[in-house]
């Protein structure tokens, strides 16, 4: 199903639209009719999830994270933005977090 329910949406999609062009007899074997679907324990240890980074070239940070702001708080939640003046001040705060809060790196000018 690749990614999970996106495909299967698109899948049963197709699916509902070629059920229009065929007989009873038709829809009960056709290969629309079937998903192929691969179960996954994402809690196991073989499994690695790699972050997804994104590049945002010609950004104007300052609006950015504004933006940010009012987007989280409308959301309910705060975003706090902190300036390290090292990466190692950074990991370090970095290490301390807990499940309570989401960090997110970036790097500008």
């Amino acid at each position: 199903m690749g990614d999970g329910n996106h495909s299967f949406a698109t899948a049963k999609a197709i699916r509902e639209e070629k059920k229009k062009t065929l007989s009873q007899a038709e829809r009960a074997n056709h290969p629309a009719r079937f998903a192929l679907v691969e179960l996954v324990n994402v809690h196991d240890a073989g499994l690695a999830f790699e972050p997804i980074h994104r590049v945002l070239f010609d950004a104007d940070h300052e609006h950015l994270f504004a933006e940010m702001k009012k987007y989280f708080q409308s959301q309910g939640s705060d975003l706090v933005i902190s300036d390290y003046a090292t990466k190692e001040e950074m990991r370090k705060t970095l290490m301390e977090s807990t499940k309570e809060h989401h960090y997110v790196r970036f790097v500008y000018p």
